[in-house]
């Protein structure tokens, strides 16, 4: 007779096709996602809302529409910036999206939100701290 070995009760790994699967995208992500392909959403709104929920866009964002128009100076010392830089790439992008619109008045370039970029801000704002426009 052929002696059994006991039982361990340490259970013997799961192969990786056993195991269960974590979901791969999120379900916000996947709503979003069938939307798109349901044809609730199309991919250029998406894109515009990508583009303007990037954190320092969406502040350059709320603080155009407080005010009529402002200029990078303006917006830097609003958001508590130290480089103007970053505020110029991020107006050029908003700019390219048709968010933003500029124009030029004796050397100062003011820039502005276009009706585009006031119904994408509207879609996607949420309770953040926009800062105040000082006068």
């Amino acid at each position: 007779m052929r002696k059994r070995k006991p039982q361990s009760s340490v259970q013997p790994a799961k192969r990786a096709s056993e195991r269960p699967r974590k979901p791969s995208i999120s379900s916000s992500f996947r709503e979003v996602v069938d939307s798109v392909t349901t044809g609730m959403i199309s991919l250029r709104a998406l894109e515009d809302l990508h583009i303007a929920s990037q954190p320092l866009r969406f502040k350059i964002l709320g603080c155009l529409s407080i005010a009529d128009q402002s200029y990078v100076a303006e917006l830097q010392r609003q958001l508590k910036l130290k480089n103007r830089a970053s505020i110029w790439e991020h107006l050029t992008i908003l700019q390219k999206a048709g968010m933003v619109r500029s124009r030029v008045d004796k050397q100062i370039r003011y820039f502005e939100l276009t009706s585009k970029g006031q119904q994408i801000l509207n879609r996607i704002r949420i309770p953040l701290s926009v800062p105040k426009i000082s006068k």
